[in-house]
């Protein structure tokens, strides 16, 4: 998991490329590593549970869910979009892309009850999935919205934030 976490990480910058002479898109690459991921976790969950998982497997479920959610925002036709709320419907796209992101979302939700990391990686998918403008089911009840917006905001933005109201 932790090579393909390293795949991800080194070709997710060059996903609009295209490397010439290569049979392979950067894209495809992390798409890959992220389905790779996600099958062994679905193999250690099977061995295991991933309740108690070491503290670094949230932060590689969040690298394959994100990995995904890109798969979704490439695999998203143009006319794909609604005009009122211009976000990015389902239609048009596969629903194997779906089910991916969903058991992401699902194991990550799993990892939530031992590894504050995981519900935290759920609210940046929410806050990323809505800054890309695209429709994602995330239970309202796995994450309140209070605690929602206080992990969407970055750390140092917070602080300043708090220290503004102390004023």
């Amino acid at each position: 998991m932790c090579y393909h976490f390293a795949i991800i990480h080194l070709f997710h910058p060059f996903l609009d490329m295209q490397l010439v002479g290569a049979k392979l898109s950067p894209a495809r690459i992390c798409h890959q590593a992220a389905d790779a991921i996600q099958g062994l976790l679905k193999s250690y969950s099977q061995l295991h549970t991933l309740d108690r998982a070491p503290v670094f497997v949230p932060f590689l479920a969040m690298a394959s869910a994100i990995s995904h959610l890109e798969k979704r925002i490439i695999a998203a036709p143009a006319h794909g979009s609604d005009s009122d709320t211009d976000m990015v419907t389902v239609s048009g796209v596969s629903h194997h892309v779906l089910d991916e992101l969903g058991q992401d979302i699902s194991d990550l939700r799993v990892m939530s009850g031992w590894h504050y990391s995981a519900v935290q990686a759920v609210g940046f998918l929410r806050t990323l999935a809505k800054e890309r403008k695209i429709e994602v089911s995330i239970e309202e009840d796995f994450i309140s919205i209070k605690d929602y917006d206080r992990l969407a905001k970055p750390y140092l933005h917070r602080i300043s934030l708090e220290a503004g109201a102390q004023l």
